[in-house]
């Protein structure tokens, strides 16, 4: 037998790339087919994934159809290689890398050139110190895909940096449905084990405080009562009285439980329907890291002038609630109403002991409890209209808000004396503070377009629509620290020993606001758009090209408020951005086509970037302030993408891209302090690189002469399926005048990787009885701290993951899913020049879910 052109392809794509990888899938329902191949990369016209009833050879028909570049993931995908998020499932695509296990860079670029859409509207982030929203806050189960626009077009919103994330929430189901599932899970080297851990409420398994950590009335007012005042020293024992310390836990086993229930009613002149899910879990993470810190010798040599381990545990409690309902009037008019309640809470303690800044031995502790919460409300409908010329119209409305509480977080430190002894001092008193953010976004959006046939082999489409987005947030951080008014012990004395009601009570300490004037800003943006979009076919020719108009009005005022007189400090972004976008395609044969796309886009600052109020950046946990001088980022951005169709879903395609920025903004060190980051526009920066995929069914090796027929009896070729895609990515950044400290004023930008890799095998059990996918993902190192004042820039090393998923039917309506993550488990490593300054493991992980499905 001839070898195919595919086979082919897989065999150089095996042989050239390098041994790492990872996968992807596509649309959602109906029994997986062993001949279907799983991909990733799909282009949609409408962005609506591919649901009830549709398969891989619909989901590839769009794509071959669209003008769009979309790289699409279906439920059955993320089901099928056992993510249970949407940051997690969408590492899997093409040219994505996911950063602290929530947020995911398209392309290299990092999360402030990313956008997250639910259902096509814009949704605010309950992180305030990110700007999207983190993707790990939507279970898999409330998705009926994840779809990533790649390329620009003017129905988007105009912030279109490496790509735009659509989340699509499932719908009215096509029959009744009732699901059930729980789940184990254990993590090595956390499960059993003994960590650190503050007090704990009564509620904290199912992600709410109870009140254990709730600031006193009184606490949040500026200014406190008067010193040596009975309504201060009643306030201080109110405080005295939370607990403090943090002492060693058994960690129980990670646990999920879910329960979703749907129904539809009617006919083909009317239907309805609804579905809702609910959904909980918990899980924890112990993590011992050795971290350092260097120095720069006049040699060039580093030394370490930090060196310490911290030792951390994270008690990670999430849920959801959601409702969706639908009607269908006859064949033309469709309406959908959407509920979504997603809340997600962290416990984290940590205790960092060793060499610090102070120059000597010390002992830092921290407990911080945060709560999420993203509530979003959705009225949409679908409308065509026969009798005007097959017109569609589509509306929606959004109201969302995003909430975010942190109550009693606390942070304490003790020194080494000459006895050996960690012992409290007064030269650096404990810290207490209390955070409340919220964040409203209000969205209403119309599209129209109009179809006509030209001729023969000639069509347009016109479109065009409008869209009004409202957003408000305030935010405040509460800091309140004591002041000890008479020595302190000099033995190892409990914090909770020291910080207690009775020294308040005998004067011997007292609280003290530390709160700060910038540490309270209120913000709002106005933002109209508007755009025209026309789509010609002209035999094999399609051209799509378009306009957005944006008017934008943003400001952020940061002031204390309880200082009269106090000047605020304001930054006004206002303006109108004309964004155009081109796309021609070229189906110069049956099985091939060849597209081009240039765009025009932008990426504003958020407000808290326009803001002085500091705040942690939780992956490089060092302090940040926003800079109210910031300027929008104009980017342009070119796309060449040459697709091949084989037999079925086997396809393969190669893509180039490029991307110039001109105002990027980048998180500099200020010369005040080299554990300060300030936000500063750059001069210009670059991305570009090249895209490689492949899908399909490996049916052809059954019959490949050339195979010793030993193995292709042995393995049951056609039951099998490869997925297989590979980015190589180069950028620069040029700081220009704007360089401040840092060593170099050219580097790659920060975040992005030099190539990632995903793999995946699936076999599909001809019985449908079983069936099991083993991934692999692997990303380039990538600069995660900026080197400043001649040290060298952080990398973090590659990490290379495998994960291995098995599900199995049995009985009836029962089904047993396993999952292992991890597999390898190689050290997670950050390096500075040749020295290491992180280091530790995640650890293999084991789940077990048990489904109940009719």
């Amino acid at each position: 037998m001839k070898s195919s052109p595919l086979s082919l392809a897989i065999l150089v794509a095996l042989t050239s790339l390098p041994a790492y990888a990872e996968s992807s899938a596509l649309p959602e329902p109906a029994p997986p087919d062993p001949a279907v191949t799983e991909l990733s990369e799909i282009v949609v016209e409408q962005t609506r994934v591919v649901e009830e009833g549709g398969g891989q050879f619909d989901a590839m028909q769009l794509r071959r159809e669209s003008a769009q570049l979309l790289d699409v993931l279906s439920y059955e995908q993320i089901a099928r290689s056992g993510d249970s998020n949407a940051a997690v499932a969408l590492r899997r695509v093409t040219g994505l890398s996911l950063v602290d296990d929530r947020f995911i860079y398209v392309r290299g670029l990092g999360e402030r050139y990313s956008a997250t859409l639910l259902n096509g509207a814009q949704i605010p982030s309950p992180d305030p110190t990110r700007r999207v929203v983190p993707l790990d806050l939507f279970p898999a189960g409330l998705l009926s895909g994840i779809e990533v626009n790649k390329s620009y077009n003017p129905a988007l919103p105009g912030e279109f940096g490496g790509g735009t994330v659509d989340l699509r929430t499932r719908g009215i189901p096509a029959a009744r449905l009732f699901k059930a599932d729980l789940g184990l899970g254990f993590v090595d080297g956390t499960t059993g084990k003994d960590g650190w851990r503050s007090a704990s409420g009564d509620r904290d398994w199912l992600g709410r405080d109870d009140g254990l950590r709730a600031p006193p009335a009184g606490v949040l007012q500026r200014p406190l009562p008067p010193r040596g005042s009975e309504a201060l020293a009643d306030l201080g024992r109110e405080v005295m009285a939370k607990p403090f310390g943090v002492s060693q836990r058994s960690l129980g086993p990670d646990g999920n439980a879910a329960l979703s229930f749907g129904d539809v009613w009617g006919g083909d002149d009317l239907r309805m329907g609804f579905i809702s899910a609910a959904r909980w879990s918990q899980s924890w993470d112990k993590r011992d890291e050795d971290r350092a810190e260097y120095a720069r010798l006049g040699d060039g040599r580093l030394v370490a002038s930090e060196d310490y381990r911290r030792e951390r545990t994270e008690q990670n409690v999430a849920s959801s609630l959601f409702l969706s309902g639908g009607v269908d009037v006859g064949a033309n008019h469709h309406l959908d109403a959407t509920l979504m309640r997603l809340a997600q809470s962290l416990q984290q303690d940590r205790i960092d002991t060793g060499l610090r800044a102070l120059g000597t031995p010390e002992r830092t502790t921290q407990s911080e409890w945060v709560e999420n919460v993203l509530t979003s409300r959705q009225l949409s409908g679908e409308h065509r209209f026969p009798n005007a010329g097959d017109a569609q119209v589509r509306w929606q409305v959004t109201d969302s808000d995003a909430t975010r509480d942190l109550p009693f977080a606390r942070s304490y430190l003790y020194t080494r004396n000459a006895a050996d002894e960690y012992v409290y001092t007064s030269s650096f008193p404990a810290q207490m503070r209390w955070e409340m953010m919220r964040d409203d976004a209000r969205e209403a959006r119309l599209d129209v377009s109009v179809p006509f046939i030209l001729g023969n082999d000639a069509e347009l489409a016109l479109s065009a629509g409008a869209s009004r987005l409202r957003r408000d947030r305030d935010s405040e951080i509460w800091r309140v620290s004591v002041r000890h008014l008479t020595q302190l012990p000099t033995g190892s004395t409990p914090i909770d020993e020291i910080l207690a009601p009775e020294n308040i009570d005998a004067r011997r300490l007292e609280l003290l606001s530390a709160s700060q004037p910038t540490d309270f800003y209120q913000a709002s943006q106005s933002l109209d758009a508007a755009y025209l979009r026309a789509d010609l076919r002209l035999g094999a020719f399609r051209a799509d090209l378009g306009v957005r108009r944006e008017e934008n009005d943003q400001s952020v005022v940061t002031q204390d408020p309880f200082l009269p007189g106090a000047v605020p400090t304001t930054a006004h972004l206002e303006g109108s951005d004309t964004l155009p976008s081109a796309t021609l395609t070229w189906a110069y044969s049956d099985n091939a086509q060849l597209r081009a796309s240039w765009n025009r886009t932008v990426s504003r600052p958020e407000f808290r970037e326009l803001s002085r109020a500091p705040y942690t950046d939780p992956a490089l946990d060092l302090t940040v302030v926003g800079n109210p001088n910031l300027k929008q980022t104009r980017i342009t951005s070119y796309d060449l993408r040459w697709e091949y169709y084989f037999t079925g879903t086997d396809s393969l395609s190669v893509a180039l891209f490029r991307k110039d920025f001109d105002d990027p903004i980048e998180l500099v060190r200020t010369p005040a302090s080299s554990d300060l980051l300030e936000l500063r526009n750059a001069d210009t920066a670059y991305v570009q690189g090249i895209e490689f995929e492949i899908g399909s069914n490996l049916g052809y090796f059954a019959d490949a002469g050339w195979v010793p027929e030993a193995v292709r009896n042995a393995i049951p070729w056609y039951d099998l399926a490869l997925s297989l895609n590979h980015a190589r990515i180069d950028s620069e950044v040029d700081l220009g005048a704007n360089a401040g400290i840092q060593t170099l004023a050219t580097r790659p930008l920060q975040g992005q990787s030099p190539y990632l890799t995903n793999f995946a095998l699936t076999w599909f059990d001809p019985e449908a009885v079983h069936e099991a996918t083993l991934l692999y993902n692997v990303g380039g190192k990538r600069i995660s701290k900026v080197g400043l004042q001649g040290l060298p820039d952080e990398y973090e090393q590659p990490f290379g993951q495998l994960d291995f998923s098995y599900s199995r039917h049995f009985a009836e309506n029962w089904k047993l899913r396993l999952r292992l993550r991890n597999l390898l488990d190689p050290a997670v490593e950050f390096t500075q020049g040749d020295e290491v300054s992180r280091r530790y493991r995640k650890g293999r992980e084991i789940a077990v879910n048990l489904e109940w499905a009719y």
